[in-house]
């Protein structure tokens, strides 16, 4: 057994490493990051086909985790979701360098938009369309662990949300669904 009782699985770190100016991009090269079990989810910047999430959730939807959606924590609304896999990581620079992207087939993919409307007003009003809501429109709180569910906290005006992505199938297709809990803040 090695540290933190995981099972051995790749060779010892050594501090006999090579100096700088002999080192490869090979040498920076290791799979372990896309081979770990990271649970029911990953916090990440994530790269989807219509750009750049930078505070997103992948998360892994329904009985089998057929599927996996993105939600961004920032506009509160799905950039994406895709079945057939989590997420591609790759082993480049032990893969912390290269952000995390949608493994599998597309089944929606949007680009950076306000999740819920600010009264009628569905315009961005970040500067730059960078960083979170105006905490008057609405705010991420946070999220739980039911079971194989994940459930997304924040607030939009004066209401609190609890939300609930999932996926299952029909006839073969698959479907996604959202199961909502609003109530006062």
């Amino acid at each position: 057994m090695g540290a933190l009782g995981q099972a051995e699985k790749q060779p010892q770190a050594t501090t006999a490493m090579k100096a700088v100016v002999d080192q490869v991009e090979a040498d920076w090269v290791d799979g372990r990051w896309a081979n770990t079990e990271v649970g029911p989810f990953l916090a990440s910047t994530i790269l989807s086909p219509r750009g750049r999430v930078e505070k997103g959730i992948a998360i892994k939807v329904g009985d089998k985790a057929q599927a996996t959606v993105c939600f961004n924590t920032e506009l509160l609304g799905y950039n994406a979701a895709w079945t057939g896999g989590f997420l591609n990581m790759k082993s480049n620079r032990y893969g912390l360098t290269s952000w995390p992207e949608p493994k599998g087939d597309m089944i929606f993919a949007n680009g950076n938009a306000a999740g819920w409307a600010h009264g009628s007003d569905w315009n961005d009003p970040r500067a730059n369309r960078r960083g979170p809501l105006p905490r008057h429109w609405a705010k991420y709180r946070g999220l739980y662990r039911h079971g194989k569910r994940v459930a997304l906290h924040y607030t939009v005006g004066d209401a609190t949300i609890l939300e609930s992505p999932w996926a299952g199938e029909v006839g073969g297709q698959p479907f996604l669904s959202r199961t909502l809990e609003i109530g006062a803040a």
